[in-house]
């Protein structure tokens, strides 16, 4: 019964969620959850991170960790915001410019975040829907706000401000050499590495496992169609399995 009304409540967010309009730095509050939550990103400071968003896995927090080394600062925040499934909870789209160390043009960048109400009644990040959790599923999420959340990227508005975002951040890219350089080649190969080391590591902490069980052969394959020609085949004594 209880799955049964969460399904329900979900149907009628989902469909105030279509008819409503965002909601630009609306609630201060929400906005100064993420530049302190960005503040701390760009500093790599993973305990001060952790009380504006959470859970925090260790492998998120090894890619914190890692982007903190090139990202300088993270300026312009803007968020858009939608109500969530609970009360008093957010669906907010982040927009921002990212100030890479050593890079003059900022990047222009969007991210999504589920914002909800702690038992001490503040704001914070609901970090099981980070993008990461999202992408690696490391962690379980409700299956409601996963929907209401796939329903509210795929809304008109959140396209438009999509493409806007990534229209800003080619223009960008083509204006700056370095800007280029550092996105494509530098943090593509950091992020490059960082992947490996993780897949390496999850390898590593795997149990072993029983050697596969041999393919049986079968008794009698099926035998090849003969061509019409010629009259006497060449007979080949060797059996390919495909």
């Amino acid at each position: 019964e209880r799955s049964r009304g969460l399904g329900d409540v979900y149907k009628r967010q989902e469909q105030s969620t279509e008819s409503e309009s965002f909601q630009v730095d609306a609630v201060p509050e929400i906005n100064t959850l993420m530049q302190n939550y960005y503040n701390a990103y760009a500093a790599g400071d993973l305990a001060t991170l952790q009380t504006y968003a959470t859970p925090v896995s260790e492998n998120e927090q090894s890619l914190i960790t890692m982007m903190s080394q090139y990202a300088e600062s993270y300026q312009n925040i803007k968020c858009y915001t939608k109500s969530g499934l609970e009360a008093d909870s957010y669906l907010v789209c982040v927009t921002l410019d990212l100030k890479f160390a050593g890079v003059d043009t900022t990047a222009p960048g969007m991210e999504f975040f589920y914002v909800k109400k702690n038992e001490q009644g503040a704001l914070y990040i609901d970090n099981l829907y980070s993008s990461f959790n999202r992408h690696y599923k490391e962690q379980p999420t409700d299956n409601n706000v996963e929907n209401l959340i796939s329903s509210f990227e795929t809304q008109e508005d959140v396209i438009a401000l999509q493409a806007e975002v990534q229209a800003n951040y080619e223009k960008a890219i083509a204006s700056d050499e370095n800007l280029s350089n550092m996105v494509t080649v530098t943090i593509a190969d950091a992020y490059n590495a960082w992947a490996t080391a993780i897949a390496q590591a999850q390898a590593q902490q795997q149990p072993a496992t029983e050697e596969p069980a041999t393919e049986e052969t079968p008794a009698e394959p099926e035998a090849p169609v003969e061509p019409e020609t010629p009259a006497e085949p060449e007979v080949t004594t060797e059996t390919v399995y495909t």
